[in-house]
């Protein structure tokens, strides 16, 4: 962060030096620096309290599941609040922030996320088909229609739609807030990982899209963990799913004649 102000006598670390037609700027005091950081970061936290405080999702009120930041006008991350991630709103500026600020290759970015991240990555796939080269979800819903039937807090989705799916407002804004319905636009490769016995999104959330992403010929592979919850658990377990996401990611977002550096193994 770089201060520049004009060419006069100022504070420590705020005076710009000038010689001729040109001006030098110097670094911020680093107490007023960490006086103004300290600031904003608790207008984003006294946001978040806020927020949790008088929400009426449960996912927000009981588990935290949110995010507060603030923002600049061109979508820059100015400060977030510590206690929660950042959300599916700051995506897509994130992602151009980097791409505009280190040397990455804009037609090689994927996306991953377990849970409700993995609901994030359905939902971006379809809503942006052309950004992402690849896509790994874990145990991310696909269907809040189904999953109202199937999974083991159904409340929440009462709590998020207001109301139920035989109730006509809230069943619309269940199919319009459902990744599968906008399955028709996906193209990215996406590899579905989920736990058998999952019941906090049950493991048919993952089948749905990983079938109609078959369906319709994009590239897509699905690992099913035998007797695993939502999170998947087992030392062999776990080396496996990483072993077979780095070959995801090696297959659609490394460079052609890239040496490959793992082998893999998965189901179906």
């Amino acid at each position: 962060m770089l201060t520049k102000t004009p060419r006069k006598k100022g504070r420590q670390g705020r005076a710009v030096v000038g010689a001729g037609s040109r001006q030098v700027a110097t670094l911020p005091d680093p107490i007023l620096l960490e006086v103004f950081s300290n600031a904003l970061l608790s207008i984003a936290e006294e946001m978040g309290a806020l927020l949790i405080r008088t929400a009426y999702s449960t996912n927000i009120k009981e588990r935290h599941d949110a995010s507060t930041a603030i923002f600049d006008a061109e979508g820059r991350l100015i400060t977030q609040a510590e206690h929660i991630p950042m959300h599916l709103g700051a995506m897509l500026s994130a992602v151009k922030h980097i791409l505009k600020r280190y040397p990455i290759d804009a037609k090689r970015v994927g996306h991953t996320g377990h849970s409700y991240g993995g609901f994030m990555t359905n939902w971006l796939i379809t809503q942006y088909p052309d950004r992402f080269a690849a896509a790994i979800t874990g145990a991310g819903i696909t269907n809040w229609i189904s999953d109202y039937g199937t999974a083991d807090i159904y409340r929440t989705k009462e709590t998020e739609f207001f109301g139920t799916p035989w109730e006509r407002e809230a069943r619309g804004r269940m199919i319009r807030q459902s990744p599968i319905t906008y399955a028709g636009r996906v193209k990215t490769p996406t590899m579905f990982v989920h736990g058998e016995v999952d019941q906090r999104v049950p493991y048919e959330e993952g089948e749905q899209m990983y079938f109609a992403l078959k369906r319709r010929g994009i590239p897509a592979k699905m690992i099913r963990y035998a007797n695993q919850p939502h999170g998947i658990g087992g030392n062999w377990n776990n080396v496996h799913r990483m072993l077979n996401e780095l070959a995801w990611w090696e297959k659609y977002l490394k460079p052609a004649g890239a040496a490959k550096t793992t082998t893999s193994s998965g189901q179906r």
